[in-house]
């Protein structure tokens, strides 16, 4: 777990992370040391911190953070939101970072992740309502299967969408991603 902490006053901010990584190994957890903290400017103090994922498509976060910080170079920004902006304008162009099979890949594994949780999430629900009545038909099954997902879809529609995504064309994404997902 992720430790991190911020102080803020009139005239500073302070930031504070933890530097383990915990892995869930089949053996058995594996706890490694890493940054959690990096600056996003060599001239300006600005940073940024991590939480969660150490990745991004299975490129490292600091190779991003470090590449971005060389880019960058002098320039500077009047607020904190705008290094944000441009920070992740730089993520969005950055083509050589995510190559279209290294995008599929994890369009793949995404939805194969997502698959798995729903196929979980119908597997208890099977198993509770067992143990409440006799064997359900399969249209009961089916009935419930769809109750599940129409509750995913509900949640997943709740979202908000991230301002570079507002406009996206969700018909050419499904068109693009149509083999990852069918693999999925």
């Amino acid at each position: 777990m992720t430790a991190e902490v911020a102080v803020l006053n009139r005239n500073a901010i302070a930031l504070a992370a933890d530097s383990a990584v915990t892995l869930r190994l089949p053996e058995g957890p594996k706890i490694y040391r890493t940054n959690k903290l990096f600056a996003i400017s060599k001239y300006q103090p600005v940073a940024v911190m991590l939480f969660g994922s150490a990745d991004f498509l299975g490129v490292p976060w600091e190779t991003i953070i470090k590449s971005y910080r060389a880019e960058l170079g002098t320039r500077a920004f009047p607020t904190v939101q705008d290094y944000g902006d441009d920070f992740l304008n730089f993520v969005e162009r950055k083509n050589t970072f995510f190559p279209p099979r290294r995008q599929e890949a994890s369009c793949y594994g995404w939805v194969r992740g997502w698959l798995r949780r729903l196929k979980r999430r119908l597997r208890n629900a099977l198993e509770d309502r067992l143990r409440e009545k006799s064997p359900l038909t399969e249209a009961e099954a089916r009935h419930l299967f769809g109750t599940i997902f129409a509750a995913e879809e509900s949640h997943l529609s709740r979202q908000v969408k991230l301002p570079n995504f507002k406009n996206i064309d969700v018909g050419k994404v499904r068109r693009k991603y149509r083999n990852a997902v069918a693999q999925a």
